[in-house]
């Protein structure tokens, strides 16, 4: 017989091996190492991980790991879960004491919710009113009342007042025609984005582009050779620049209104 736990110690310190080298080498927890240079085996889970860990722990120290395995078989036998028994577990009555008063409360609940219902559904049935008594009056008949508007003032006053045609916003179709010759043109929407910023040849159509609020023409090199479609009514620019194009047509920026607009069926 010899010392199990002595003997891995002194072997491992003669290595000059730390716990946190070998557990990095032997994937066993530092704590497991010492328990078996300890010789305190009931700390490990079970007669298995033992044998396992001493016949790991006892080849990488260059020792032979079977002789140890052996030496603790000799000692204690095969049956370490008998030699080192589990602490067992104390039968859950508390628990289920606990449950039966959750399950006490709830029934507790429901029987009050069920009566507050009762009540709340007979007590809202109240009894209808009396009849009202009918009144009979010698001589004259008194006159038959005959149902009157809720309000004399406003008795009629839909058929009597208009009511207000709502227009509906026009979105701003546009398309533009440069003839005659090439012009440079700047075009953009209201937000900003820039829809045309190049020179358009002479005989080209740039559009049509839809928006419900309309159009900037910033520059336009050659304003005579422009003509804006909105909303299949052509515009000739006029005055200077920029142009505002609203579905009322085109609007210089001295307030001089484009050419005259005429109906084009190009759209």
């Amino acid at each position: 017989m010899f010392e199990i736990g002595a003997s891995l110690r002194e072997a491992r310190e003669r290595r000059r091996l730390g716990y946190d080298q070998v557990e990095a080498e032997t994937k066993i927890r530092t704590k497991y190492v010492r328990c078996l240079e300890d010789e305190q085996f009931e700390v490990l889970p079970s007669g298995t991980y033992v044998k396992g860990f001493l016949r790991t722990y006892a080849d990488y120290l260059g020792l032979d790991g079977q002789l140890y395995v052996d030496e603790y078989v000799s000692r204690y036998g095969d049956g370490h879960d008998e030699v080192f028994p589990r602490r067992r577990e104390r039968p859950q009555v508390q628990r289920r004491e606990s449950s039966n008063a959750v399950l006490l409360a709830l029934a507790g609940i429901v029987a009050l919710f069920t009566l507050f219902v009762v009540a709340w559904r007979f007590g809202a049935e109240e009894p209808p009113p009396p009849p009202t008594p009918v009144v009979t009056t010698t001589g004259a008949a008194a006159p038959e009342q005959t149902e009157e508007p809720a309000s004399i003032e406003n008795a009629g006053l839909d058929e009597q007042l208009p009511r207000r045609n709502v227009k509906k916003a026009v979105p701003v179709k546009m398309k533009i025609l440069v003839s005659g010759e090439a012009s440079w043109l700047v075009v953009r929407r209201l937000d900003g984005r820039a829809l045309v910023n190049t020179t358009v040849p002479e005989g080209e159509v740039r559009g049509p582009v839809t928006d419900p609020k309309g159009f900037v023409i910033d520059d336009a090199g050659v304003p005579a050779a422009v003509t804006v479609v909105v909303n299949a009514v052509a515009w000739k620019l006029v005055g200077k620049g920029p142009w505002r194009v609203t579905p009322s047509g085109v609007m210089s920026s001295d307030s001089k209104a484009s050419g005259a607009g005429t109906a084009s069926g190009s759209g």
